[in-house]
């Protein structure tokens, strides 16, 4: 939930918010709830400029594992 709410956060104002950017992309491997993950993909490519070190392999990462990611059941 906490991972959530800090998109949401970034949603508002996210350059202002590079450590915590870098820090939530950190988090990606320890993270099982998918929708916390999904967040995370979300701040990752919203906010990939302000981490070029990392978010390209994170997108690396995701890409390999992608099949057995839980589907989400969006409502909108």
């Amino acid at each position: 939930e906490a991972v959530i709410v800090m998109k949401r956060l970034l949603q508002l104002d996210g350059d202002a918010y590079e450590k915590v950017i870098y820090h939530m992309a950190r988090l990606l491997e320890q993270m099982t709830q998918p929708d916390a993950r999904a967040s995370i993909v979300w701040v990752i490519g919203e906010y990939c400029h302000k981490i070029p070190l990392i978010a390209p392999d994170k997108f690396r990462m995701l890409a390999k594992s992608f099949p057995d990611e839980v589907r989400l059941s969006v409502t909108l």
